[in-house]
């Protein structure tokens, strides 16, 4: 069973993302719902909504005036996707990427419709895209990195985790993953080490007593392994188990006690 680890960081940040560039793009009431979440799959299209509705043919419009007009396929390729017709919206972006391929925005909801076809490695290749447009944008690596996970690169995911955490070193996401695939590539004492800087920022990151737990069952310290499910079993019963989802492949399972 994989070790578990909490997107939220990315999946804030790729919400504001998708909801300010539609916005500004022509719909001032676009809901907060984004295709850009990882886990996010096709929905059955007679689930669209009225707004979605408006938006697609508002687009729709607006190409048949200007079939130029790079935001408008980008406007309707979100919409497409939100509504759950994932096939339509990647023909979309396609056609807005053609238009303006330096948009980074454009390579992110390309990345998510990729991720709802179950397309791995094109999801890795449209992170890359926008690694190259915005090569100091910490979230972009750490997209990709989960993307890498999903193909089982560890080795990328590694790389990735580092270059995000030289641009964030403060991010616990961030650290959390590099802790979780040390200990998945078998360094588990630096990813014991990563688990001690998570825990002395936040001494209440229940995923990070479970993973250190793993670490010190690895290295020998039964004990230690113990304490440390004790504690994140201590913390769940006070606020309940963490919103957490697994990172394909990443992580080991401790010991049942």
């Amino acid at each position: 069973m994989p070790a578990l680890l909490s997107l939220s960081a990315c999946t804030r940040e790729d919400k504001s993302t998708a909801v300010g560039e539609a916005r500004k793009e022509g719909d001032a009431n676009l809901s907060t719902q984004t295709p850009s979440q990882p886990a996010a799959r096709s929905a059955p299209s007679a689930a669209v909504s009225p707004e979605a509705e408006s938006a697609i043919a508002s687009a729709t419009e607006a190409i048949k005036k200007n079939p130029n007009d790079a935001p408008q396929y980008r406007r309707r390729a979100y919409f497409l996707q939100v509504a759950g017709k994932s096939e339509e919206a990647l023909k979309d972006i396609d056609q807005a990427i053609r238009l303006d391929k330096d948009n980074a925005y454009a390579w992110e909801l390309r990345a998510a419709i990729d991720r709802s076809l179950g397309r791995s490695s094109d999801v890795v290749k449209d992170y890359s895209e926008a690694i190259r447009i915005k090569p100091d944008d910490a979230a972009q690596y750490y997209a990709r990195a989960i993307a890498n996970s999903e193909t089982k690169d560890y080795k990328a995911v590694l790389d990735d985790a580092n270059a995000a955490l030289e641009k964030d070193p403060q991010n616990k996401d961030y650290l959390y993953l590099r802790a979780v695939t040390l200990e998945t590539l078998g360094k588990h004492q630096p990813a014991l080490e990563d688990c001690n800087r998570l825990l002395k920022a936040d001494d209440r990151y229940v995923s990070a007593y479970k993973l250190r737990a793993i670490c010190y069952e690895k290295l020998g310290d039964k004990k230690k392994s113990v304490d440390d499910l004790k504690s994140a079993r201590a913390l769940e019963s006070q606020k309940g188990p963490s919103i957490v989802i697994p990172v394909q492949g990443l992580g080991s399972q401790p010991a049942k006690q």
